[in-house]
C-alpha cells in the first residue's frame, strides 16, 4: 500500500460545496475526520447537518470540492478479497424521519392508516421490516442475521416490538426500529440525524450507552444533534453556522456558550399580525373521556382513560414511548375509527351522534412528528402552511387573498419567507417542522393539539415557537394539549397534566411547579418524560 494512503484520514472534505433547494447551504467545507474520531454536528435549524449527512451518504452530490473515503480507499485495491464495492456500502444513514412501504407495493399511504387495522395489515411486522422479508413466500433470512437482531434487539429493548406492524409503531419506537435497521448492515460508519428526538429519558439514556458500545466496538460515529444531546464517546463537534463549518474538539467545544444562533425575524412583530382564537368558544368541554378503551389485535393501547379538557384549558401529555399518548389524540382530531366504540364528547357532542370528521378537524389544529412524511413529494412550504385551513395535506384550489395574507405572514413571522417555494423534501427537518407549527396555527382554531411541536428545532427556533404559543393562549378562547419528552418545551402557560403509562392514566394533576428559565414546567414528581 503506498504510504499516502497508510496515512491518509477515514474519511475527508476538502473545499466543499453543498447546495439544497437551489441554493448554497455551506460552503468552503474542509472537515478531516481522522481513525478513532467521533463527530457531532452542531448548528442552528437550516444550517446544513443534513445536508452534510447525505452528502457523505451518497444521496446527494457536491456542488463543488472533493469528498474521499479514505477506509475504502485504504481496503478495497490492497485487500485478498474485497468486501464491498462501494464505500457506501459500509455507510448505514438513519435519518430524522421515515415512510414505510406497504406489503403490497402500492404507493397510497394516508396518515390514519396505523389507526385502521384493516390497513395497517398491508405493512410488514418489525421483524420482517428488519430482516428485509415480508413473511409471505420469501426465503427466511440467514440464521447469523436472525441472531444478529436477537442481539440487538436486547440492546436496543425492541424485543416486544418486533411481531407488531411497523405502522403502528410510535415515533420513538419507529427510532429505534431504524437505527436497528441500520446496526444490521454491520456499517463501518454510523450516520445518525438528531436520534435523540422523539425518544423518552429512559430511551435517550439507552441510545447513549449503546452508542458507546457501538464506539467501543470500533463502529465510527457522525450524528448530528443539539449541544445538550452530545453522547460520551464524542471526541469532536463539527460546528455548522452562516453558511460555514467549524472543526473543534470536544473540550474546545465545551468551552464556548452556545452554537452560532442565526435570528430569525422580529420577533416581537409576529403575534399582532397574525389571526387570533375566538374569545368566547362555543363550547364548554372540549374533550371528555369515560373509560376509553382502545385495542389492536388483542393488544390492550389504552384501558380505563377517564379525562375531561374543559374550554380554555392548557394540558400537558405526557407519557414513555409507547405510553398511548399518539392514539389518544388520535381519538380526539377524528382519525381513529375505534372513538365511535367508546364514550367520548368532543365540542359538547358525544362522538358518533351525527358529526362529520371535517366538523370536528375544523375547531382542531394539528401537528405530529410523523405529518410531513404524508404530503406529497412536491408540495411547496407554503402549500404546507396553506393546507391547514383545509385540514388535509393538500392545498384544496386557490387561496383566498385573506388567507393568503396569513400564511405570508407566518412565513415572515418564522423567517421562512425565502423557502416559500421550495418543496419540503428539500427542506432540513427543522423547517418542515416550524413549517407544520404554522399549519396547526394558521387558522386560529379553538384548539391546538400539539405532538411534540418542537422537535428538530434548535433552542432559537423553539423559543420562538414556544413564544408565539405564550401568545396565542392569552386568549381565554384558546384550548391546549401540548406532548413533549422534554419538560423545557412546555410553554408556561400549561396548568394541567396528565401522564400516561402502558395504556393508563398514572397521574392526573394541576401544575404547580416553579416555572424553569425560558417558561418551562418542572415535571414533579416523575422528572423527565
Amino acid at each position: 500500500m503506498p504510504l499516502s494512503l497508510q496515512n491518509s484520514p477515514f474519511l475527508s472534505l476538502q473545499n466543499a460545496i453543498l447546495r439544497r433547494s437551489g441554493g448554497t447551504v455551506l460552503t468552503d467545507v474542509n472537515w478531516t475526520v481522522d481513525y478513532g474520531q467521533q463527530w457531532a454536528l452542531t448548528g442552528p435549524t437550516g444550517s446544513g447537518k443534513t445536508t452534510l449527512l447525505e452528502a457523505v451518504a451518497g444521496k446527494i452530490p457536491l456542488g463543488g470540492g472533493t469528498l474521499r473515503y479514505g477506509f475504502f480507499e485504504r481496503e478495497k485495491p490492497y485487500g485478498p478479497a474485497p468486501a464491498i464495492d462501494s464505500p457506501w456500502e459500509a455507510i448505514a444513514y438513519v435519518p430524522a424521519g421515515t415512510a414505510f412501504t406497504r406489503l403490497s407495493n402500492t404507493p397510497d399511504r394516508y396518515y390514519q392508516q396505523r389507526f385502521h387495522s384493516m390497513d395497517s395489515d398491508d405493512f410488514p411486522t418489525t421483524r420482517d421490516f428488519l430482516l428485509g422479508t415480508d413473511g409471505v413466500g420469501e426465503e427466511p433470512a440467514p440464521a447469523a442475521k436472525a441472531q444478529q437482531l436477537d442481539r440487538l434487539a436486547g440492546l436496543l429493548r425492541i424485543g416486544p416490538l418486533l411481531g407488531r406492524e411497523v405502522v403502528k409503531l410510535s415515533n420513538g419506537e419507529t427510532k429505534r426500529v431504524l437505527i436497528t435497521k441500520a446496526l444490521l448492515q454491520s456499517p463501518r460508519l454510523l450516520l445518525l440525524d438528531n436520534p435523540f428526538t422523539g425518544l423518552d429519558a429512559a430511551a435517550r439514556q439507552l441510545l447513549r450507552d449503546c452508542l458507546a458500545d457501538l464506539i467501543g466496538s470500533g463502529i465510527h460515529l457522525v450524528l448530528a444533534t443539539v449541544p445538550g444531546e452530545i453522547p460520551p464517546g464524542i471526541t469532536h463537534v463539527l460546528r455548522l453556522g452562516g453558511g460555514r463549518a467549524e472543526a473543534l474538539t470536544r473540550e474546545a467545544f465545551g468551552e464556548m456558550a452556545t452554537d452560532p444562533v442565526v435570528p430569525p425575524a422580529d420577533e416581537s412583530s409576529l403575534p399582532a399580525s397574525l389571526p387570533l382564537p375566538v374569545e368566547a368558544p362555543a363550547f364548554r368541554i372540549a374533550v371528555r373521556m369515560n373509560g376509553v378503551n382502545v385495542q389492536y389485535g388483542g393488544v390492550t393501547i389504552l384501558e380505563d382513560v377517564h379525562w375531561t379538557v374543559a374550554a380554555g384549558e392548557k394540558w400537558a401529555l405526557l407519557g414513555p414511548n409507547g405510553s398511548g399518548k399518539s392514539t389518544l389524540l388520535s381519538l380526539i382530531n377524528g382519525d381513529n375509527p375505534q372513538a365511535y366504540a367508546n364514550d367520548i364528547v368532543l365540542f359538547d357532542r358525544k362522538k358518533g351522534s351525527g358529526e362529520s370528521v371535517w366538523e370536528i378537524k375544523r375547531k382542531i389544529g394539528y401537528v405530529s412528528p410523523e405529518l410531513h412524511a404524508y404530503y406529497p413529494k412536491s408540495a411547496t412550504l407554503f402549500e404546507a402552511v396553506a393546507s391547514g385551513f383545509g385540514d388535509t395535506v393538500h392545498l384544496q384550489g386557490e387561496l383566498p387573498a385573506r388567507q393568503a395574507e396569513t400564511v405570508a405572514a407566518y412565513l415572515h413571522g418564522l423567517g421562512l419567507e425565502a423557502l416559500r417555494e421550495a418543496p419540503l423534501w428539500r427542506l432540513s427537518a427543522g423547517e418542515v417542522r416550524l413549517a407544520l407549527v404554522a399549519r396547526a396555527l394558521v387558522k386560529a382554531p379553538p384548539l391546538l393539539i400539539l405532538d411534540e411541536p418542537c422537535q428538530g428545532l434548535d433552542e432559537s427556533y423553539g423559543r420562538r415557537i414556544r413564544t408565539l404559543l405564550e401568545s396565542t393562549c392569552t386568549h381565554p378562547g384558546q384550548t391546549m394539549i401540548y406532548v413533549t419528552h422534554y419538560p423545557a418545551e412546555i410553554p408556561g402557560c400549561v396548568t394541567q397534566v396528565l401522564r400516561l403509562e402502558a395504556g393508563r392514566v398514572r397521574e392526573r394533576r394541576p401544575e404547580t411547579g416553579e416555572r424553569e428559565t425560558g417558561g418551562g414546567v418542572p415535571l414533579q414528581p416523575g422528572g423527565e418524560t
